[in-house]
């Protein structure tokens, strides 16, 4: 009895033009039946995701990241406005 051997490869590019969001797309690639081999372009689907988790971890920190200093500055914007109303009365 054989047994059903379930694969499938994909393939991940990185848009170039989407840099600032390191946006990735993932696709299947058809498996080539006479080359056992992948060639250097396919990705296993275990890749692929651990890729896009990846992807998303780093966005999140880049986000957590710029909302943060976002606050910082509000908060600076804040007590400048503070003092300089304190200063004028």
């Amino acid at each position: 009895m054989e047994s059903a051997r379930l694969s499938r490869t994909f393939l991940v590019t990185h848009d170039k033009q989407s840099d600032l969001h390191g946006a990735y797309a993932v696709s299947p690639v058809r498996e080539k039946k006479p080359n056992n081999e992948p060639s250097r372009s396919d990705i296993s689907l275990p890749k692929a995701l651990g890729a896009s988790m990846a992807a998303e971890l780093a966005y999140a920190e880049k986000t957590r990241h710029i909302q943060s200093h976002l606050k910082a500055t509000h908060d600076l914007a804040n007590d400048v406005r503070r003092r300089s109303t304190y200063h004028t009365q």
